[in-house]
């Protein structure tokens, strides 16, 4: 997420758009606090594309509060990485996908996945980085079970 242009502060000034239609660049959007949006253009773009990722993943944590379970499905990257072939059942079986067809395409496209894309983060990113990744997200990631 920190490596896309969104939320960087060296994108200012491109006039670029996001998909969602905001500007390239440190301004806070609507999923920032109000008493909290002058801090997010002046901190770090490490810390605001954390601040993004917290502020998504409880709102779709708490959309999914009242849903009924058997309708949800979790599905985390790393497993479907790690154990791909357990993951990709799990969710052709929830979505009930069985044609062959379909089977065929899905796995074509997980294949496309290496374990090359996950946990390169922990060598890029300094103490000091870590520190503020902690303190904005650290609840959250504890109770992702990703600490």
């Amino acid at each position: 997420y920190s490596k896309k242009p969104w939320l960087r502060a060296d994108s200012v000034n491109s006039n670029d758009v996001e998909p969602g239609g905001f500007k390239y660049g440190p301004y806070p959007r609507y999923w920032v606090e109000s008493e909290r949006r002058e801090e997010f253009k002046t901190t770090s773009d490490i810390h605001r594309c954390v601040w993004g990722w917290k502020r998504h993943v409880e709102a779709a944590l708490g959309d999914t509060v009242d849903f009924d379970h058997e309708k949800l499905l979790v599905v985390r990257y790393e497993d479907l990485v790690k154990k791909s072939e357990a993951e990709s059942k799990k969710i052709l079986d929830f979505l009930k996908v069985s044609d062959h067809e379909n089977e065929t395409l899905f796995y074509e496209a997980i294949s496309k996945i290496h374990d090359k894309s996950i946990g390169g983060w922990a060598e890029e990113i300094s103490k000091s980085d870590m520190d503020l990744i902690s303190m904005e997200a650290g609840e959250l990631l504890d109770k992702l079970d990703y600490k």
